[in-house]
């Protein structure tokens, strides 16, 4: 698998999002999620980095809990994960980078790493722990024609 060319368009993937004029009512406006990751349709985790000791803004943790607890209602695997960087300028190199908590349930809430992990380890645990549980998370068929699903 190789890891070249992830990004397609530089120019366009450093582009701002301005979400000015989507105030809904009771104060909700849109928010962003900085990674995604869809297991086969199986499980679900939801990165946001932030800065230094930056905390999730209300409105974006009560979104990425409220996506959980759904997923957690049709029975899927999930998480929110929330890792930091101190990166001033330049590339954010995500899995290298420090995993500082993650919400799976409402009873549990938003946990605390006891140990230091990083985002490709977390990776890699999360995915163990699916195929311990016999949850499908790699899909057998190939990719649809010109990756195009809806043809």
């Amino acid at each position: 698998m190789s890891e070249e060319n992830l990004i397609k368009n530089l120019i366009h993937f450093g582009q701002k999002l301005c979400f000015n004029g989507l105030l809904r009512q009771n104060d909700m406006y849109p928010t962003d999620i900085d990674m995604f990751l869809d297991y086969n349709g199986n499980s679900f985790l939801y990165f946001e980095g932030k800065y230094g000791d930056k905390s999730l803004p209300y409105g974006q943790k009560l979104a990425l809990q409220n996506v959980i607890d759904s997923h957690n209602k049709a029975g899927h695997l999930s998480a929110a994960v929330i890792f930091r960087h101190s990166v001033t300028e330049g590339e954010v190199i995500v899995k290298d980078q420090i995993v500082y908590e993650m919400y799976r349930t409402k009873q549990k809430g938003w946990e605390s790493f006891k140990k230091t992990h990083t985002v490709a380890e977390f990776l890699n645990a999360w995915e163990k722990d699916c195929e311990n549980k016999g949850i499908k998370i790699w899909s057998s068929h190939s990719p649809p024609p010109n990756g195009n699903i809806f043809k």
